[in-house]
């Protein structure tokens, strides 16, 4: 059937005099998430053009963004949302409109999966580049790619992607969860695989990807970036639900249990809106999402990644057996090498014993990379900034800090021979250390709270002679 279908649909590039919506518009199809685009000057520096909301494409595109994209020029393949504090920031270039904004942490649709051929590098030309990828059609190899682009000396070939619905006709893009964000990265890396033949760029896999504007100018090649749909029997660009072109290229999909899917999707969680069950909820996002980038945890970070995971979950109230299930799955199917049954116990059992994490840790423990850091959204490994050190977090610990330099007041003065110092002077002491100028009463409070007895602590002590107190 598929072999027909593609019989009725000729290859013919569409070539662009100039920038080119339809694309972006087949592959966004009207979701409210937002698109970003950039461009790059001509010393090779990047500029942020915009963001726009993919619903307002067709009708902003013409006027506002298609003069700034003419030359090397980019566009997110997959949507994202932007929160008030982003939408405030307005695009310099264009001012009606926000700043461009985008990363993996930000995604909101899946739109469609993507492979860059650089066939180049193999001496291949994107002629017999592309014959490679229709005869792969032909043959079952790979399921039929929806949209191909092309600029320079290379090829882009893309597999749109919609949501499950009762209706055939509609073909929403894919929400971006954790879990169809897993299936996603298992996805692209079989692409890697299967395009090696033809120079597949070991680089692009990332959902957040950004790619060239059609119509735009390649300035190194000197020719516009031209592109083909290939149509299916109903003449719409050929489209798979995600799970479905998960299994067409060999791959299984991710599956979540019950639990761990209603911690980390925001629409099934009404209780994770702010303070700690938020932050349990998004942590434990986040680490799903490190785990899926990765594929594997490598040994050195695999002992501190299984007691995260456990220890996210528990806090995210994730059911007991569920929990001790994934935790297990992840130590012996996601560690290189896999983890003992020890080892995973162990994780499990002291899941509890650790309240809390500072962001930092998390990135010491699971050494995040610069990259993994803009992607995943925790600080890049060895970042603690030295104000985490210095500065107190805790009421106690500045309790603590204030109660020994009264301490080293006292002994300072009675080194010299002499007697305890009133609270004024103790309390003139901290503020010369560069801490805050505390009260009498609370530099009294001190004193009493370290033994120390001062009979002067509270004596009046006249600034002049002769003035009433």
């Amino acid at each position: 059937m598929r072999t027909e279908e593609r019989r009725l649909n000729p290859m013919q590039f569409i070539e662009p005099s100039g920038p080119d919506v339809r694309p972006i518009i087949e592959l966004h199809r009207g979701n409210d998430g937002f698109v970003a685009f950039q461009r790059k000057r001509a010393d090779g520096t990047f500029e942020r053009v915009c963001s726009v909301r993919a619903s307002e494409l067709d009708q902003l595109f013409p006027e506002f963004i298609a003069p700034h994209v003419d030359e090397e020029s980019y566009f997110t393949l997959n949507s994202s949302f932007l929160r008030p504090r982003d939408l405030a920031q307005r695009s310099e270039l264009i001012p009606e409109l926000p700043k461009a904004r985008w990363g993996s942490s930000m995604l909101r649709y899946l739109t469609t999966c993507y492979i860059d051929l650089d066939c180049y590098k193999l001496g291949l030309t994107v002629g017999q580049c592309l014959g490679w990828c229709v005869d792969a059609q032909d043959r079952g190899v790979i399921p039929p790619v929806s949209l191909y682009m092309r600029s320079g000396k290379g090829l882009w070939a893309f597999w749109m992607l919609h949501e499950d619905a009762a209706d055939d006709e509609i073909r929403n893009p894919v929400r971006a969860w954790p879990e169809k964000i897993s299936t996603y990265r298992r996805i692209e890396r079989q692409l890697l695989r299967m395009f090696a033949d033809v120079g597949s760029d070991a680089k692009a896999l990332d959902p957040a990807r950004i790619t060239r504007v059609p119509g735009s100018l390649h300035r190194g090649s000197g020719r516009r970036v031209d592109y083909w749909f290939q149509m299916d029997q109903g003449r719409r660009p050929f489209s798979y639900r995600l799970d479905e072109l998960a299994v067409l290229v060999g791959v299984n999909p991710t599956r979540y249990g019950p639990g761990l899917r209603k911690a980390i999707d925001p629409a099934a969680s009404e209780k994770a809106k702010k303070g700690y069950d938020a932050l349990n909820k998004q942590r434990l996002s986040k680490m799903l999402n490190l785990i899926a980038e990765r594929g594997f945890i490598e040994e050195g970070s695999r002992n501190h990644a299984a007691l995260l995971l456990a220890s996210f979950m528990h806090r995210a109230r994730v059911d007991e057996a569920e929990l001790i299930q994934s935790v297990t799955k992840f130590g012996l199917n996601q560690c290189r090498p896999a983890l003992s049954e020890a080892e995973i116990q162990d994780a499990i059992r002291k899941r509890k014993q650790y309240p809390k994490f500072s962001d930092y840790t998390i990135a010491d423990w699971l050494t995040i990379t610069p990259t993994e850091s803009d992607l995943i959204g925790w600080p890049a490994a060895g970042t603690r900034p030295a104000e985490m050190d210095t500065t107190p977090v805790k009421r106690s610990d500045g309790t603590r800090v204030r109660r020994e330099l009264v301490r080293q007041a006292v002994e300072m003065f009675h080194r010299r021979g002499q007697a305890t110092p009133t609270v004024r002077t103790i309390a003139d002491f901290i503020a010369q250390s560069g801490k805050d100028r505390p009260s009498t009463y609370t530099v009294k409070a001190d004193l009493e709270a370290l033994g120390i007895v001062n009979p002067r602590a509270w004596r009046r002590e006249d600034e002049e002679p002769g003035l009433l107190p």
